[in-house]
Order: C-alpha cells, then sequence, then structure tokens
C-alpha cells in the first residue's frame, strides 16, 4: 500500500512538473511571437502610371517595401522605410508606376517594431492604363516627363508630321493641327502646322 502511495505521488509531481514547464515554454514562445500584424489591404499598380498600395499595421511599427515585377523580367525596387500613421493604416503611392503594362508585381511589406518582425506579401495584377489615342506607353497631356527618344512604333498610334523622324532636335508635341512633332524647343517647330499646342509626356 506504502508503495502504490509513492508512486501516485511520484506521478503526480512527474505531472505537475511537465504541467509547469509546457505552461512557461508556452508563455515563452508567446513572448517571442511578435503582437502586432502587417497586412496589405488593397491598392493598385498601374502600367507606367502612378499606383499605390494600403498597409494596415500597427501605430508606430518601422514599415518596408519592396516589389518585384514580373513582366516579363524582373526588376528589384526598394522603397525607404517609414512608419504607420496614428490610426494603423499607411497608403504607399508612387509616380512612375510599373515599368510594363501586364504582368504581375509581388509586393513585399516588412515590419518591426521593438526588435520583432513579420514579413507579409501580395501579388497585384499590373492594369494597363492606356494613354492618349491609347498608345501602350501611357504618353499624355497631364504634366510628367519630356519624350526625348519616342519608341520606334510611336508614329502607329499618333499622326506625325513628314519631319518627325529626321528633325528630332527637340521633345514630342501637339501642333494645333493635331500632327505630333520631335522638335519642341527648337526654332520652327510645327510652323506648317499652326504652332505648337502641348507637349505630350510620360510618366
Amino acid at each position: 500500500m506504502k508503495h502504490k502511495v509513492l508512486a501516485s505521488f511520484f506521478v503526480l509531481v512527474v505531472a505537475f512538473t511537465l504541467l509547469v514547464g509546457l505552461t512557461l515554454h508556452y508563455q515563452s514562445v508567446q513572448a517571442s511571437t511578435p503582437r502586432y500584424t502587417v497586412a496589405i489591404i488593397g491598392g493598385v499598380i498601374n502600367g507606367h502610371k502612378p499606383s499605390h498600395i494600403t498597409i494596415a499595421t500597427a501605430p508606430g511599427v518601422g514599415i518596408g517595401m519592396r516589389i518585384f515585377y514580373r513582366c516579363p523580367s524582373v526588376i528589384r525596387t526598394v522603397y525607404p522605410n517609414q512608419h504607420a500613421n496614428v490610426l494603423g493604416r499607411y497608403t504607399w503611392a508612387w509616380n512612375q508606376g510599373a515599368p510594363c503594362n501586364n504582368g504581375t508585381a509581388v509586393v513585399i511589406v516588412n515590419g518591426s517594431k521593438s526588435g520583432q518582425s513579420v514579413v507579409t506579401q501580395k501579388t497585384f495584377k499590373i492594369v494597363l492604363v492606356p494613354g492618349v489615342n491609347g498608345n501602350p506607353w501611357g504618353y499624355d497631356f497631364a504634366p510628367g516627363n519630356r519624350i526625348y527618344n519616342p519608341p520606334a512604333t510611336f508614329c502607329n498610334y499618333f499622326a506625325c508630321v513628314s519631319s518627325f523622324w529626321t528633325s528630332a532636335n527637340g521633345y514630342v508635341a501637339e501642333c494645333y493641327s493635331g500632327k505630333y512633332t520631335h522638335s519642341d524647343g527648337v526654332s520652327g517647330a510645327c510652323s506648317r502646322n499652326g504652332g505648337i499646342l502641348r507637349p505630350l509626356y510620360s510618366h
């Protein structure tokens, strides 16, 4: 009988020890697990146009973002670290958009706070936003970058003056006649087409 009591007591001690050990381990794991999240909750990535994503996270979390464009080449872009605002939401905008008109972009966002870090990612389909006359480069009249070196197929989408490729010392602009010159900024541009109406821009 005495041996049975001792055996039962021993089993209880072992069980208690295991329970305490598991509890401490669980607390340790919980303590080492970040108590915040980083989530990509929306956004749009446009081809050659301003784009943005929206991140939700805890206030004060340092945020970093990388984008891998697949269209078809892979381009790695790194943006500076930012901080979520007091509401825990941050909209990350950039002007150039994707360097292509189709494909996908994998957005990877990492957050860090008090020595802890988390990483999340989301795949976006790159949205084609055609420009004037449906051109695939997104050229339009909204202020942006002057076009000094238009692509070889430019005149497939725009009505070009006859000297477009031979008088190419300036940047692209629309004449009052509706035709396009490659000589804006040079004296005499669009002289046979009513003069310069407005520049065409890339973004």
